[in-house]
């Protein structure tokens, strides 16, 4: 088993730092909503709303519904919030940050 070395705290500051960046003011820059996350909000109302995650979101030129499927996880926890709807994409985007260390 490998123990936890240099490598592992670099990565592990990297990654704290990397969530600080993504975190920090959340909520409030850019202000207001823009296309694509007003987009994948209402795709989380609607996967809230009718129970159902399609396959296949037709609008917005075609997506996948991972996404919206994790942001309508997000509001079921926190509520419909700017907020919640963009925390996802910063854990998200935090958490790329080991796994890519690990490829």
């Amino acid at each position: 088993m490998r123990r936890f070395g240099t490598d592992s705290i670099i990565v592990a500051g990297i990654t704290l730092l990397g969530a600080i960046l993504r975190f920090w003011q959340l909520d409030a820059i850019p202000p207001g909503l823009h296309f694509d996350e007003a987009f994948h909000a209402l795709q989380a109302r609607e996967i809230l709303a009718t129970g159902r995650v399609p396959v296949f979101f037709e609008g917005n030129f075609g997506v996948p519904p991972l996404f919206a499927t994790l942001v309508s996880l997000s509001y079921g926890v926190f509520g419909q919030t700017p907020l919640a709807l963009r925390a996802v994409s910063a854990l998200v985007g935090t958490l790329t940050i080991p796994l890519f260390y690990l490829l």
